[in-house]
């Protein structure tokens, strides 16, 4: 958690604890990256403290930049590369 707050904008957060997550519950399934635990906007929001809707703001970038998806109530990265690339 503390990783995650050494970014200053919510989309670098959300990408760190992305990572963080997909680092812990990760499950490779081709080029993709499954977080197998059901996790919240609200969850992550908590997790970089920030609120719940700026969360969700920093995570529609995210999907409509087609870097993570969410399937079933579960993230999937789709480009852990490109993803990472975005913190630098």
């Amino acid at each position: 958690r503390v990783q995650c707050l050494g970014y200053r904008l919510p989309r670098e957060r959300a990408i760190a604890c992305l990572l963080d997550l997909a680092s812990r519950f990760g499950n490779v399934q081709g080029k993709y990256i499954v977080i197998d635990a059901p996790i919240t906007h609200q969850d992550i929001a908590d997790s970089i403290s920030i609120t719940r809707e700026t969360a969700s703001r920093a995570l529609e970038l995210l999907f409509e930049d087609g870097l993570v998806i969410q399937k079933n109530h579960l993230f999937v990265i789709k480009d852990t590369e490109k993803l990472q690339a975005e913190l630098i």
